[in-house]
């Protein structure tokens, strides 16, 4: 099995600026990721339990119903995700990491935040 971390919104995941704070004012103060869970034969799981480490906002899925548009063999087919959304809370570095419960499979990612801009 293996784990594929995704920007299910284009325009809230990965590859931007963040910034702390503690309530969320506009969409640099969060992230939504998603992670795609595929078997041996590179099949998507869809009922697996996945769980995400992040500081204080740990999540437990059993299963998802969740989809994200992939392109697989040149063809546009729905895939199931894992849904996750992460508040900043803090500056600093943040690692979110997804796991396959009962294995040792697991995927992270690692993201910088600034601190918030004063008014």
């Amino acid at each position: 099995m293996k784990i594929e971390i995704i920007n299910p919104i284009k325009t809230k995941g990965l590859g931007r600026k963040y910034t702390a704070n503690d309530v969320i004012e506009d969409d640099s103060n969060y992230i939504e990721l998603g992670a795609i869970v595929r078997d041996d034969n590179n099949n998507i799981v869809k009922d697996a339990v996945v769980s995400v480490e992040a500081g204080d906002q740990n999540k437990t899925m059993t299963g998802t119903g969740n989809v994200y548009p992939v392109i697989e063999q040149g063809k546009k087919v729905k895939t199931h995700y894992y849904p996750f959304h992460y508040q900043f809370k803090k500056k600093g570095k943040h690692t979110i990491t997804f796991k396959i419960v009962g294995t040792d499979i697991e995927e992270s990612v690692n993201i910088t935040v600034g601190e918030k801009k004063p008014k």
